[in-house]
């Protein structure tokens, strides 16, 4: 028991961490991560949402969707997605709102800011994927579609993303709204994947040592 509690709190630090350099792209304001952020973005700044809450609302419901598709061969586990899209959503939304009040004015401040978002975020997230612990809900979904109706899943998460895009660009035209695919989005669609996977690659002695614990 105490073991299963050292493994929940390392899970709860990383998480922490990788939410408060998600939110450090956001106080960047030079673009968005690609999937949910830049929407998530634009429907606050259409509704008053708070920034994460709508990224909360579609992790969850890729797991509805998980559960649609797999029927019963749906594992009880992959309901911990649940309480962690909202825990990660809570503290990107804590962090963006009550710690990081300082104004980034010159742009090589915000440039600096994106690229330590980026970076941060390759790092815990690599670490937390690679303890095997908790799935992040857009890829299991696409794992999952991909699986079943054999469809490429590297063409399905990329098709996400263009999807998230467009609509974000539509949504920026359609209400006047400020651009939330920038520069910044660029940069994290370049680097973030390789270096989350170099990362996870990193850690993986580690995180196959806390699996024996």
């Amino acid at each position: 028991m105490k073991k299963i509690g050292l493994k929940l709190l390392f899970v709860f630090v990383l998480t922490l961490s990788a939410a408060f350099f998600t939110a450090l792209m956001l106080k960047a304001a030079i673009g968005t991560y690609a999937c949910w952020d830049a929407l998530s973005v634009n429907i606050s700044q259409i509704t008053g949402l708070k920034v994460a809450n709508f990224s909360i609302i579609m992790n969850v419901s890729c797991v509805f969707l998980q559960f649609l598709i797999l029927r019963k061969d749906f594992q009880a586990s992959k309901l911990l997605q649940i309480p962690f899209a909202i825990l990660f959503g809570t503290l990107v939304n804590f962090f963006y709102y009550n710690i990081l009040i300082f104004d980034a004015h010159s742009y090589a401040s915000r440039f600096i800011l994106c690229v330590l978002s980026v970076v941060g975020v390759a790092f815990f997230l690599g670490f937390l994927t690679s303890l095997n612990l908790v799935n992040i809900s857009v890829e299991t979904t696409c794992n999952i579609i991909s699986g079943k109706f054999a469809v490429d899943y590297a063409l399905l998460r990329v098709g996400i993303d263009v999807i998230c895009i467009a609509l974000s660009i539509a949504l920026s035209f359609f209400f006047d709204l400020s651009f939330t695919i920038r520069e910044g989005t660029l940069i994290a669609m370049v680097l973030l994947g390789p270096l989350e996977k170099q990362f996870m690659k990193i850690f993986r002695p580690i995180s196959e040592k806390m699996a024996k614990l």
